[in-house]
């Protein structure tokens, strides 16, 4: 040591030493701090994670119990991406979820009106998404089921109910200090704080609910369908199927009539460009518009056919669909004729 301290006395100057060991100290400490926050880093960004993880679970639990009270069917199933923050569980006339069924099973097993999702095949976004990117998921393969939102339907709807949704949407927009909500199941109207409708999509129809009394205007040559026996419709009883360009006219009279009792002043009606055209399924579920169901784990060695996530088609989703939406739109036309007589 003393020698050493020799041969540096002897080739520097006392300040020079002393500035060595100044830039050594804090060239020492520097890595230290680095390597300390490292750690933290680490530690904190595994605790996100952990943390991300049981808000989904959660977000999952209140999910499952909404869906059961609507009257759904209690699956051992869990949902896997955290609910939009749009979405209004809470709401009394929140819509049921509807789900994309898939063709008869294949396997004897295998859940009804479900697909299989092979986790190898998906990307990086769709694991991170779904909350399979752990290793522990890569090889295993999951019985699923697709929870089309409002603008995933919208999206994958025929060009006619795009038609009338732009319209609708323009005409709405024409009031002055009124706003379209964004939420899962479908949008809201709102002037502040006050709901003067909803649009939804019941199966593949395009609908409007409005903040009217269904009664008042029963017998007129505009009116809707009363609602007001069913809870999700409680603040907007009237409803519209908006199955052509007259229903359209209907809703934008209706509008006015709701504009008026509010005392809302309608505005030069602008035509607006939208952004309707279909995503592919990935697309759909990474922006939220589409949620992933799993129903159960395949198990090892099960011959089924698998469902890719990527593949972009109206014909996929629609044949998907086919079976809960005639479903759906049979029970609709009951009620329509019903309300008619």
């Amino acid at each position: 040591m003393s020698n050493s301290f020799l041969i540096l006395a002897s080739v520097f100057v006392g300040w020079q030493i002393a500035l060595i060991v100044i830039v050594s100290v804090l060239l020492a400490g520097l890595i230290t701090l680095n390597v300390y926050f490292s750690v933290i880093w680490r530690v904190k960004a595994e605790r996100r994670l952990h943390n991300e993880e049981l808000q989904s679970r959660r977000s999952a639990l209140l999910a499952k119990i909404e869906y059961l009270k609507g009257g759904g069917e209690a699956l051992s199933y869990q949902w896997v991406d955290p609910v939009d923050e749009t979405y209004d569980e809470g709401s009394e006339d929140e819509d049921d979820e509807s789900f994309m069924p898939s063709a008869a099973p294949v396997a004897a097993d295998q859940p009804l009106n479900t697909v299989v999702l092979e986790v190898d095949s998906l990307s990086s976004r769709m694991r991170n998404k779904i909350g399979m990117r752990a290793k522990r998921f890569n090889g295993k393969r999951f019985y699923v089921r697709y929870s089309l939102g409002f603008e995933a339907k919208l999206r994958y709807s025929e060009d006619d109910a795009k038609t009338y949704y732009t319209q609708i949407s323009d005409e709405i927009r024409s009031y002055e200090k009124i706003k379209l909500e964004k939420g899962f199941a479908r949008q809201r109207i709102l002037f502040g704080n006050e709901l003067l409708g909803t649009i939804l999509f019941l199966g593949k129809r395009l609908c409007v609910a409005l903040a009217l009394d269904p009664a008042k205007y029963a017998n007129g040559k505009y009116h809707g369908e009363d609602k007001s026996d069913k809870k999700r419709f409680a603040k907007t009883p009237m409803l519209i199927r908006v199955l052509s360009e007259n229903k359209v006219e209907v809703f934008k009279y209706l509008f006015e009539r709701l504009a008026d009792k509010f005392g809302i002043e309608k505005g030069k009606t602008k035509v607006r460009k939208y952004d309707l055209k279909e995503k592919s399924k990935e697309d759909m579920v990474c922006c939220g518009a589409m949620r992933v169901v799993i129903v159960d784990e395949v198990p090892v060695g099960a011959m089924v056919r698998t469902q890719q996530v990527d593949t972009k088609a109206r014909r996929s989703v629609n044949n998907d669909q086919s079976v809960l939406e005639t479903a759906e739109e049979a029970a609709a036309t009951v009620n329509s004729d019903e309300q008619s007589d």
